[in-house]
């Protein structure tokens, strides 16, 4: 049997052995990944076409016609001030991608709820997104929840696809409607 420091450098050596192997192999990729991850950037969304629009306000549960979808494929970011200006022209569904019990402690008054963990889950709720303008958001800046959710509706060929990034915290501390037990 070998001695312990004998396994120590027989294990060092193959962990130097299968670093060199995946760094040459990236290296020589013909689309390498980053040796260091980039943050994310979200083109700025113009919303004003929903603003002007004569279209009908959005209401979810009345079977209106929605306004048309025309917008980018990729989620595009949206600020505290342009969120509201589409809650308040009732031109856009707000999506929750927090889980359950987060969105019952307090969300956007009239957001549904799409966790993004498991948003497959909720076809039920997808007939309400067709052709809207969706705004996603999660708990506030920090959270990655809305980026992934918007990349998954977009990917899945809903558009135009916003995500505001001040989420739930901001809305909540600009006094913003809201619904649920709000902590």
């Amino acid at each position: 049997m070998p001695s312990i420091p004998c396994l120590c450098r027989e294990l060092a050596l193959l962990l130097v052995l299968s670093a060199a192997v995946a760094g040459l192999y990236n290296a020589t990729a013909e689309e390498p990944l980053a040796w260091i991850a980039k943050e994310r950037v979200l083109e700025e969304a113009d919303i004003s076409r929903f603003l002007e629009e004569d279209a009908p306000p959005y209401d979810p549960l009345a079977g209106k016609e929605p306004p048309p979808a025309a917008g980018p494929s990729a989620p595009q970011r949206v600020t505290l001030e342009q969120a509201h200006a589409l809650f308040a022209a009732q031109k856009a569904v707000f999506v929750d991608a927090r889980e359950a019990h987060e969105y019952e402690s307090g969300h956007i008054a009239g957001a549904l709820n799409i966790p993004e963990e498991h948003w497959e889950d909720y076809g039920h709720l997808f007939e309400k997104l067709e052709g809207r303008p969706i705004v996603v958001y999660c708990g506030g800046a920090e959270c990655k929840a809305s980026i992934h959710l918007g990349d998954s509706l977009s990917e899945f060929g809903y558009a135009p696809v916003y995500v505001f990034f001040g989420g739930w915290q901001e809305w909540l501390a600009a006094g913003h409607p809201t619904e649920g037990a709000v902590e």
